[in-house]
């Protein structure tokens, strides 16, 4: 495609460009299978849809920026979960144009009773979507047209992104340079824990790093019925983006590290043979958790298997390649970064996560705003990191963004906790409701209080992750062998992870900023724990990841993340001295299980953890 057809069509100097009409009709939620509507009702809006037997009646929304987060208008998020929306769009001449699409996670698309877009096959290309996710050249007559979507959710996504596609921030900035830095040399990127579902984004990212035409990328996993599927997988994307990488897999992680120049950390101590555990002892004892993994008696107990070997792996990184950058995804993060800082300090560890941008965007869309003119700061731990500045051209938008959810019952029903800690403590948090549920005293030690904060899914369900990691890690295992076999499209776009950003930033040495989790040496966030781990902006280049000093986070936002930094510390503790003591005594200070427990119940959940654990825990004493 030309530069003149990918900007779009142009006349006399002017780029005409589809509007997209700022209230939609929705329909919904309906059930998945359902039959489609008729040809008439494709292409014009009915006032009542009919599917079958069933008759849905029209919901005029108001949108904002082209996005609309269905999953909070209709009151929560359901696996497959259907709606379907009808947009009126105006071309003003006739033409072609561009009109893309994205959605969490599937749908289905018609422009004027025309088939356009159908990803119930392939997939959808980011989470949150966005306009380039699917992308189409139309010609169109001037006037009113109707794009009709068809759109399947997910437990913890049903986000709809409508509009005209664009180049991405970064693409552009480096083109207004006047050039596209490439990667200098051939890589190597050793990938620990390859069974993870990371994988299948964070390696076609890597695919896309400009320059990065050839390399090594080795895969690690301890399970060979999961590595094999992993090695054909990446086989297959190199096929397809055309590469000239090298895919290695091994049990043994000593054979591939030497001369490494990246590490991405995905590793899991246990699989899933613990979750029920770190799950139904401590809800015996009445603490009631919905994932476990970073806080309380879950996140504790994968702390205490997986750090261990986590502090094994770095020293051999020390010892095989030096220089290399471990760029870690395990939870619990906060844990994991600061038992690296405190025992294998030579280490060069950063903490990633999405969380951060995750909130970011939902922050524009509710505002409004489009997310390049977002103007924001984010300071705190992993998944509990506040939005102290949300602005627009300088106007606060804390004030709009308040009053519409006061106005908007959906948009508070659809992130209860996180909307609750905003009105009570006054700024918007990483994460999600089910996370920062775990992570609090206030939410979950009583019945009533879960019922009126907590929700299905991610948005609170009790037992959440011990219900649905056994089959999400089997469905993961599923797609890929689909994948493999061609019976799912291969997905070969960037996703917003960082690892693939943060390995161009340092080998093109044109700076990126990320949010990343690091040691708060000198005070980074000045009021907090100066021997924690804190996550903040940082710089990457040349240099490696340099984290910025935030300064002081507003004292009730500190005091939380305080609270949960005496946690990680003393969790930190217990698993480099393998201490059962100190796991009781983190235990003891983790919010939600001393809202609940006294210290003599605490102990005694600990012991009875260690003891259904214990193959996995060698050494603690």
């Amino acid at each position: 495609m030309s530069k003149a057809a990918d900007l779009g069509h142009l006349e006399h100097g002017r780029q005409a460009e589809l509007t997209f009409a700022a209230a939609w009709t929705v329909f919904g939620p309906c059930s998945p299978e359902a039959p489609k509507p008729a040809a008439t009702a494709l292409a014009a809006c009915p006032k009542t849809l009919c599917l079958g037997k069933q008759r849905l009646a029209a919901r005029r929304v108001n949108v904002s920026a082209g996005q609309l987060d269905l999953g909070k208008l209709l009151g929560g998020y359901a696996e497959r979960q259907t709606a379907w929306v009808y947009i009126p769009v105006s071309a003003p001449r006739a033409g072609q144009y561009r009109l893309g699409l994205g959605a969490d996670y599937w749908l289905e698309a018609w422009l004027d009773g025309q088939p356009l877009f159908n990803t119930l096959e392939k997939g959808n290309g980011h989470t949150p979507p966005t306009t380039s996710d699917n992308q189409a050249e139309v010609a169109l007559a001037a006037g009113e047209h109707l794009l009709v979507v068809r759109i399947l959710g997910g437990s913890c996504g049903m986000a709809l992104a409508v509009g005209v596609p664009r180049w991405t921030e970064a693409q552009q900035r480096r083109m207004n340079l006047g050039y596209l830095p490439v990667a200098p040399r051939p890589l190597k990127v050793v990938f620990l824990g390859a069974g993870s579902g990371f994988l299948q984004n964070l390696f076609p990212d890597v695919m896309n790093i400009p320059g990065a035409e050839e390399g090594e990328m080795a895969l690690v996993d301890i399970d060979p019925k999961r590595l094999r599927p992993a090695e054909q997988f990446c086989r297959r994307v190199v096929e397809k983006m055309n590469r000239r990488w090298k895919v290695t897999a091994t049990t043994d992680r000593r054979q591939v590290l030497r001369g490494a120049d990246y590490i991405i950390n995905c590793i899991e101590v246990s699989g899933v043979d613990c979750v029920a555990f770190d799950n139904d002892i401590p809800l015996k004892f009445g603490v009631d958790q919905c994932i476990g993994d970073t806080m309380g008696p879950g996140g504790l107990f994968k702390a205490l298997r997986t750090v261990p070997v986590f502090l094994d792996v770095l020293r051999d990184v020390v010892k095989f390649c030096p220089d290399a950058w471990v760029l870690n995804y395990t939870n619990p993060m906060s844990i994991l970064c600061l038992a690296a800082a405190r025992a294998v300090p030579a280490a060069k560890v950063v903490g990633l996560c999405h969380s951060v941008q995750g909130a970011s965007h939902a922050l524009a869309s509710w505002c409004g705003v489009p997310y390049p003119e977002l103007e924001w700061d984010c300071a705190g731990v992993n998944h509990l990191a506040w939005f102290t500045k949300l602005k627009h051209r300088g106007v606060d938008l804390y004030p709009r963004l308040k009053a519409k959810v006061k106005a908007e019952p959906g948009l508070f029903e659809g992130d209860l906790v996180r909307m609750d800690l905003m009105e009570h403590f006054g700024y918007y948090c990483t994460e999600s409701t089910g996370h920062d549920s775990e992570y609090l005293p206030y939410y979950r030690k009583r019945p009533d209080l879960l019922k009126k904060y907590c929700r299905a899914g991610y948005s609170g369900a009790s037992r959440f992750y011990a219900d649905n990691w056994p089959q999400w890690r089997k469905n993961c295992d599923q797609l890929r062998r689909d994948l493999v076999a061609g019976k799912q499209e291969i997905a070969t776009g960037r996703s917003w992870e960082y690892a693939s950003y943060i390995i161009e930033a340092m080998e093109t040495n044109v700076p990126f900023v990320i949010y990343g989790n690091l040691p708060n040496r000198d005070g980074l966030i000045s009021n907090l724990p100066g021997d924690g781990v804190v996550e903040v902006a940082c710089l990457v280049d040349r240099n490696g990841v340099t984290p910025t000093r935030y300064g002081k986070l507003a004292p009730q936002c500190a005091a939380l993340c305080d609270w949960n930094m005496r946690f990680f510390d003393l969790a930190a503790t217990a698993c480099i001295e393998k201490s059962k003591a100190a796991a009781a005594h983190a235990l003891m200070l983790d919010p939600l299980t001393a809202a609940v427990c006294c210290p003599a119940e605490i102990r005694q959940m600990s012991e009875q953890l260690f003891a259904a654990e214990a193959a996995f825990l060698p050494g603690y004493r």
